[in-house]
């Protein structure tokens, strides 16, 4: 699954203030190429549990806005792999 996504923030952000709390944040792989080609597919990253961040761009439309496309594969991040995320959380909190 891939999807492009644009998000406005309420404060400012830049995009390499973005990359560098994205490179940091578990779950996440930030492929940080300097190209207009540079994103990962669906097809490169199956059978992996991270979402892949890739494109990260300021978006000039909005104020505070950023965009980046965005991959993972479905049937682990999607489904699988959340529904025993979730909860492990809940078991850690003691809610479960």
């Amino acid at each position: 699954h891939a999807e492009m996504v644009n998000v406005e923030f309420e404060n400012d952000i830049s995009a390499e203030d973005a990359k560098r709390i994205l490179a940091k944040a578990p779950g996440i792989t930030l492929i940080d190429l300097e190209s207009d080609m540079g994103y990962v597919t669906p097809a490169e990253i199956a059978g992996e549990d991270d979402v892949f961040i890739s494109r990260l761009r300021e978006d000039p439309s909005v104020e505070s806005g950023l965009n980046f496309w965005c991959a993972a594969d479905n049937l682990r991040k999607g489904a699988a792999l959340n529904a025993v995320q979730i909860a492990e959380y809940l078991v850690s909190k003691g809610l479960l």
